[in-house]
């Protein structure tokens, strides 16, 4: 090895770009306490109450009170609940951006196989390409926070890293191959364990795998095999949470496919987000220029990424090269076919699924390193043509860091969430009642032993069975010291009293009292209102 390469006077000789990919992630482990505590609005809807009923074991306690959401793998959320619960805050988010900051050695590696492929054994040109690709700004906006998609994104970038890497013998037909391909799946479906979504990248490189350039009973069976590992590992990872979510909600992956499953306690068909989606097929053409154009489209926040316009024209110019190589080998490496494919089928997947812009950070990653093969292989650029390239990729990338979307930061405190108030004392609280979203975070910061109850849902539920389940537990409050906590920024008191009156329940606006929890620094208020049972009724004549 080139002894430029080394930093001497150490006892060992230590490689520098090993030294580079540990400081990185160090470095944005820094940055996440710079950029302040996460109160992001999913934090305090599920992530919180999640892992606080996964440990405290309140699946049959309560009753949806993170709305959909309480049915969504807790794993990353138990991380981050321990965390807050046993080190100080700052600290809890100095690891997760660590963890986050790994997405840069991925890169870096991919990078370094694909640019090998073409001759490029500059390790420079490839910390450049992964450098740029975690300033991102969808990357960046998610620093330290718990939305978990630059920490699943982990998932899939290793999985294309060991494809990318194993390429040689997966070409020569060796046997290592197919291990490394079932490898490289179990890691991409343990990722779709750990948060639903990032399944579409699964489905992204199972159909890169079938471009690759070998006999076609090859090309099927490492395939398959991949597929095969993905199964086994979203089970490993979700297995027992599809059975328990089966014998709750009749649907093994409630709240998705309720379509198919049909739970009786909601309607909702199916779980997916279609407001941020293109409205009709020529906007799915030109997507990636309307919400470059307008960030809104995709995102509830403003951002800038001027990036996916680059990629976007360097894409059809792409495709229409690819048209006149049909006939022949083309000049695609495999490692950077796999890539560009790998590219194209999830921003592909993330159009027509999703379009929301947080989704699809495993992909805003590559930007730099895809607009770059891309030129690298369109043009057979020179050295000169190579750094200018990378200039304007840096330029672009400088430009996008003033429109970083700030999903709620506040200082960091002692604590990392608290909610004062007396009606926490043992005596006081038989049952709650849950009107509105964004609501959960409070259980963990009571943290009382008494089931709570959503009543408000981003779909409808099944009304007659699910008052049927609420009214059980609430007749379980033999005292019926039953409390009703509103979100008065969603719902009014009159529409919080209709809401109700299914349940037999009502309260006196004259009784309610305004009480504020925290975050970090950040003050969240809300409504607490005394509950009274209402005599005579019509149990289920109203309407959710």
């Amino acid at each position: 090895m080139d002894k430029s390469n080394k930093i001497i006077g150490w006892n060992k000789s230590i490689d520098y770009w090993v030294l580079i990919q540990v400081v990185v992630p160090i470095a944005f482990g820094l940055l996440s306490i710079r950029f302040g505590q996460d109160t992001n609005w999913d934090l305090r809807d599920y992530h919180l109450y999640n892992a606080y009923a996964y440990l405290n074991g309140r699946s049959n306690i309560d009753l949806l009170p993170a709305g959909l959401s309480t049915f969504l793998p807790p794993y990353m959320d138990v991380v981050y609940f321990e965390l807050v619960q046993h080190t100080a805050p700052w600290l809890a988010g100095f690891i997760i951006g660590i963890i986050q900051g790994l997405n840069f050695i991925l890169i870096f590696n991919i990078s370094r196989y694909c640019l090998r492929a073409v001759n490029i054994k500059n390790v420079i040109v490839a910390f450049v390409l992964a450098f740029l690709g975690v300033l991102s700004v969808g990357f960046l906006s998610e620093l330290g926070t718990t939305f978990w998609d630059s920490v699943v994104s982990l998932f899939p970038l290793t999985s294309l890293l060991i494809i990318v890497a194993s390429m040689g013998p997966i070409l020569s037909g060796l046997r290592s191959a197919f291990l490394s391909l079932f490898l490289a799946g179990l890691i991409v479906g343990v990722g779709g364990g750990v948060k639903f979504l990032s399944i579409l990248y699964f489905f992204s490189l199972f159909f890169s795998l079938l471009f690759i350039s070998i006999p076609f009973k090859r090309r099927m069976a490492l395939a398959m095999l991949f597929g095969v590992g993905a199964a086994m590992g979203l089970m490993a990872a979700d297995g027992a949470l599809f059975f328990n979510t089966w014998h709750q909600m009749g649907n093994p992956i409630f709240p998705f496919m309720n379509n198919f499953f049909h739970s009786q306690l909601t309607q909702c068909s199916p779980f997916l987000d279609k407001c941020f989606r293109p409205k009709d097929f020529s906007e799915e053409i030109f997507y990636p220029v309307i919400f470059t154009v307008n960030p809104f489209r995709v995102n509830e926040l403003p951002y800038k990424q001027i990036n996916w316009l680059i990629v976007y024209w360097a894409s059809i110019y792409l495709l229409i090269r690819m048209a006149f190589y049909r006939k022949e080998k083309g000049p695609f490496k495999p490692e950077i076919k796999l890539l560009l494919l790998f590219f194209w089928f999830s921003a592909f997947l993330w159009i027509h699924l999703f379009s929301i812009y947080r989704y699809q950070i495993t992909i805003e990653v590559l930007i730099p390193l895809v607009v770059f093969t891309f030129f690298l292989t369109a043009f057979e650029l020179k050295s000169w043509a190579q750094i200018l390239l990378m200039l304007i990729l840096g330029v672009v990338t400088v430009l996008n860091l003033n429109g970083i979307p700030n999903w709620g930061r506040s200082s960091w405190t002692d604590r990392a969430y608290q909610f004062n108030t007396s009606w926490a004392q043992a005596g006081r609280i038989d049952s709650v009642i849950l009107i509105g979203g964004s609501l959960s975070w409070i259980i963990p910061a009571l943290d009382i032993k008494r089931p709570f109850i959503q009543i408000k849902f981003n779909c409808k539920p099944n009304n007659h069975a699910y008052v049927q389940r609420a009214s059980a537990l609430l007749r379980s409050s033999h005292d019926g010291k039953v409390l009703v906590i509103l979100n008065h920024e969603e719902i009014n008191l009159p529409h919080a009293i209709a809401m109700l009156r299914p349940y037999n329940f009502t309260f006196k606006k004259e009784n309610c009292t305004y009480e504020t929890g925290y975050i970090g620094r950040a003050a969240f208020s809300y409504q607490f209102c005394p509950a009274e049972r209402i005599v005579k009724d019509n149990i289920g004549s109203g309407l959710l």
